[in-house]
């Protein structure tokens, strides 16, 4: 079936709008089990403090920044905690679905890049272009979506 519709589009285009899916089916239970005004509040007393963590190390006050940096690997295990069973089921999608875009191109070349990286040589096959897509891709989609973790 998926073959069919890999058919119809280029197979940038399809592998493109298959990751995109995905990331959007994975932030979907970021959104849904992941309290995102808690974790912004928990990003937003990490940043303090570090910041609290650095002035006291210039000043040399290190019973302070010792305080400081226990606190923020503790908020940092809780932001951690939090993450984790989205984190879960994000490699289960991940595992069921990315293994039918090797039976739709099997050692095909994608992509070619504009500029030859080391290894590819500047051809990218359906995973190199997957990964290449993902990456910022993922980042507009949990702006737009306005996921923390």
């Amino acid at each position: 079936m998926l073959e069919g519709i890999a058919s119809i589009f280029h197979p940038i285009i399809f592998v493109s709008l298959f990751s995109f899916f995905m990331l959007v089916i994975i932030n979907i239970f970021y959104r849904i089990l992941v309290n995102q005004t808690k974790a912004k509040e928990t990003k937003d007393l990490i940043a303090e403090l570090s910041k609290k963590m650095k002035e006291s190390q210039k000043s040399g006050n290190t019973e302070e920044s010792k305080k400081a940096m226990s606190q923020m690997m503790q908020e940092q295990g809780a932001l951690m905690r939090m993450s984790m069973k989205p984190m879960i089921i994000s490699m289960i999608i991940v595992i069921i679905f990315l293994p039918l875009l090797s039976g739709v191109y099997p050692g095909t070349t994608v992509a070619r890049l504009p500029v030859p990286l080391p290894v590819v040589n500047g051809a990218v096959g359906w995973l190199g272009w997957y990964i290449i897509f993902s990456i910022p891709a993922a980042i507009v989609i949990r702006k737009i979506m306005k996921i923390s973790v």
